[in-house]
């Protein structure tokens, strides 16, 4: 259902010249949160090639909006839903299969952005749609890896019947 996790080098293709290649998701995603679009229009002229990229990566955002999944058919109950809509913490929680009180969770941790009117939360359909996708899952740090190694001290000798106490000596006969 969801697509695999892909090495950043899956999205760099060639040698002499590499391009590289940009999910429509990431490209809406881009154009939301690092303002893509306006970084498009205030540069617009200034490089022919940026041009032409900046506008293809405007087109497969709106392709991937338009699409509400990213998918070339739409879901059924998404065709019809603008992706400006604003939504409630129960309609999100309904979209991702979760309570809202994980939504609200999510909101209070800034990994779901929303919006507060009248003390409610507002959420962009969009939001809960990137929100919906797969995340990366956090690197651990390696443990190194050491060998078992015996204590030598464990378990304790067993110690002769006939000494009183480790180091003393019995007595001759």
């Amino acid at each position: 259902m969801t697509a695999p996790r892909r090495p950043p080098e899956a999205y760099v293709h060639g040698v002499a010249a590499p391009v590289v290649v940009v999910p429509a998701r990431v490209c809406a995603w881009l154009e939301r949160h690092a303002r893509l679009n306006q970084v498009r229009i205030e540069n617009r002229g200034a490089d022919a090639e940026v041009d032409a990229v900046l506008v293809a990566l405007r087109l497969a955002a709106l392709t991937w909006r338009s699409t509400a999944t990213g998918s070339p058919v739409a879901v059924k109950p998404e065709a019809t839903a603008d992706l400006n809509q604003w939504l409630s913490t129960t309609q999100a929680a309904d979209i991702l299969y979760i309570t809202d009180r994980a939504v609200r969770l999510a909101i209070s941790e800034n990994r779901l952005p929303a919006t507060q009117v009248n003390g409610r939360y507002r959420i962009r359909r969009e939001d809960v749609q990137h929100f919906a996708q797969p995340k990366r899952p956090k690197q651990h740090k390696e443990k190194p890896n050491h060998e078992f190694q015996r204590n030598p001290r464990w378990p304790p000798r067993r110690t002769d019947p006939g000494q009183l106490r480790r180091g003393a000596q019995a007595d001759p006969i």
